[in-house]
């Protein structure tokens, strides 16, 4: 695998842990960023799309949470 492409991988994981620790403090915005900035990254990891799907059934956007599953 690319050196590049783990890094940019390890970097949207890490992304991904921060904006879970700003969903445990409440801030939703900051996470949604994080959340965001993980995905642009690395379109693949299902771990960003999850988090920010149970962000958008939390606002009440079911629909936008269905497509991000």
């Amino acid at each position: 695998m690319d050196k590049i492409i783990v890094n940019e991988i390890d970097v949207a994981k890490e992304l991904n842990r921060v904006a879970c620790g700003y969903i445990d403090e409440g801030d939703l915005d900051s996470a949604e960023e994080k959340l965001k900035e993980a995905i642009r990254l690395t379109p693949k990891l299902a771990e960003p799309y999850t988090n920010l799907g149970v962000l958008r059934c939390w606002d009440g956007e079911f629909d936008v949470s269905i497509a991000l599953h």
